[in-house]
């Protein structure tokens, strides 16, 4: 993996490139909410005005975008060559109703906050929906739908699995997803829709700031004291279990551990000890207060888009002082940067506490971030930001970095350290100029909740896949395309009770795929399948 490496002057970093013009055909952009680089290195773009993702090749080009009925001559993914036109938000499969937000798993499984449709929807990396969860999303009654099923908007009503207009959303190495609401809340899913707990000031009904499905949950208490939150917007989670929330109520950072435990928050005037316009960090020992607004070193007015980068600094998209603001997991502030961000000059600067800090300008420039609300890391460790800005930039996506940065995607790892990553798979499947083989990649993900797993089964050619094995259902796939496919291992009556009984329970099973070009493959596996419960 290459590390990010700080320039060695603040001249060194700026804009880079930029990604879509304005607008709804092909390659446009209306408006950037969520940003995220793929394990493939291609750029992932939330536009909410168009109700669909755009994805981008690490060079800028456009690849596809996806959402319901975005080609105009019918179909939910659409390219150049077919043209694009806005998506239709509506609860039905595959509709992204109100998008907003937006993760990556390290197996390319793209994960999109409907806000209009309170739930999650769950995407390959080429487009294809997988399925949704919240709660009442299946018509009929449940909390995960899929096409087969159908999806209609789930419910918001503040109970446990209910995603009340989410925002933000973010995933851990484990594959656990965190979610921001409007609920004054976190909530937090496995990545096949089950709902886990909630954290937040109050969110458990019996007193506590976590509840789960056994508990029942509530609204969480618009809270400034630690621990509270006041409308939290973007989330990150870092590689040491760190989870950044963009607090945008109290204009502040919030810390926790994946647990939900409060660590710190740091931002203007958050600490009672100190006066209210200086920079500063607080805990549950010092106490915590809202932070004031400012546009001084460190301050975070309108903290929306959260990041960590390799070095597990935490980058804060701050939309009301069109910047992007740098800091250490600790709290302590290390740079901003943005159009005019030390003078008020109509240019890309770098600010530090030693120069001094001041809004940035929503201006024309190649490094103007007015109205920010994405920011994003890659494996080359460049930044990637959303801008709304009125004139010539309008509605981009910028990238920032040091003169030189390499595209992604990035060295695969060694397969040995690695334990044959999904990641690394992944990414070389996808590497233009690659030799393409029919041979596919699997992981293996257990759901002990439910006694499932689910295989992320990476192909590098269209063709045919079959899963069999004795104790479990027949599946069969078309792959349409190179790229992700979902296989679910679910196991037939007798092997569920044995589940049940046991708790645990061994499964022997082929991968068969035939690729539409004529060549074959086929794999034996044996997984050992869990029924757990989680309380």
């Amino acid at each position: 993996m290459a590390l990010f490496s700080m320039p060695a002057g603040a001249s060194a970093f700026g804009p880079l490139s930029s990604l879509g013009p304005p607008g709804a055909g092909s390659g446009q952009i209306g408006y950037p909410t969520g940003v995220a680089v793929g394990p493939n290195g291609r750029v992932y773009v939330v536009d909410y005005e168009n109700n669909r993702v755009s994805v981008f090749s690490p060079s800028g080009q456009f690849i596809l975008a996806f959402g319901k009925s975005v080609r105009p001559s019918g179909g939910n993914t659409c390219t150049a060559a077919t043209g694009c036109q806005k998506g239709v938000g509506d609860g039905s499969a595959g509709a992204l109703w109100g998008p907003i937000g937006l993760t990556i798993d390290s197996a390319g499984a793209v994960y999109v906050t409907a806000g209009n449709g309170y739930r999650v929807d769950v995407f390959s990396a080429e487009g294809e929906f997988i399925r949704a969860f919240g709660k009442g999303v299946k018509p009929g009654g449940g909390n995960v739908c899929t096409t087969a099923t159908g999806c209609q908007q789930g419910t918001g009503d503040y109970s446990a699995g209910s995603l009340t207009v989410p925002l933000g959303i973010a995933v851990d190495s484990s594959g656990l997803l965190y979610v921001t609401t409007v609920a004054y809340r976190v909530d937090v899913f496995s990545r096949d829709g089950s709902f886990v707990r909630a954290f937040g000031k109050g969110v458990n009904p019996a007193g506590g700031d976590t509840c789960t499905t056994a508990t029942g949950c509530q609204q969480g208490k618009e809270f400034s004291s630690a621990g509270g939150m006041s409308l939290p917007y973007g989330i990150a989670v870092g590689s040491g279990g760190l989870v950044a929330v963009g607090d945008y109520g109290n204009r502040r950072i919030d810390i926790f551990g994946t647990g939900g435990n409060f660590v710190r928050a740091f931002g203007r005037g958050v600490n009672p000890a100190t006066d209210t316009a200086a920079y500063g960090v607080c805990t549950a020992a010092t106490g915590c207060r809202a932070g004031t607004e400012g546009s001084g070193a460190g301050a975070v007015t309108g903290g929306v888009g959260m990041a960590f980068d390799a070095q597990g600094h935490v980058l804060a998209a701050d939309n009301s002082n069109n910047r992007v603001s740098e800091f250490g997991s600790d709290g302590s502030f290390i740079r901003a940067f943005g159009e005019g961000v030390i003078n008020g000059e109509a240019a890309f600067q770098v600010c530090t506490t030693a120069t001094g800090c001041r809004g940035g300008l929503a201006g024309v420039s190649s490094g103007s971030l007015g109205r920010v609300f994405a920011v994003a890391t890659d494996c080359r460790g460049a930044i990637y930001a959303s801008a709304w800005s009125q004139g010539a930039s309008a509605l981009q996506v910028k990238r920032f970095g040091e003169p030189g940065t390499p595209l992604t995607p990035c060295p695969p790892p060694d397969s040995a350290a690695a334990g044959g990553s999904a990641g690394g798979a992944f990414a070389g499947a996808f590497d233009e100029g690659r030799p393409r083989t029919a041979k596919p990649s699997i992981k293996v993900e257990l759901n002990t909740g439910a006694g499932t797993a689910a295989l992320i089964v990476i192909v590098s050619n269209p063709g045919i896949l079959t899963l069999k094995g004795k104790g479990i259902r027949k599946v069969i796939r078309h792959a349409k395309r190179p790229g992700l496919i979902e296989l679910l291992v679910m196991p037939k009556k007798a092997l569920k009770r044995k589940l049940q009984a046991r708790g645990k329970a061994a499964v022997k099973f082929t991968l068969a795929f035939k690729a539409d070009n004529g060549a074959s493959v086929t794999q034996a596996k044996a997984i050992g399948l869990k029924m757990v419960s989680p309380f």
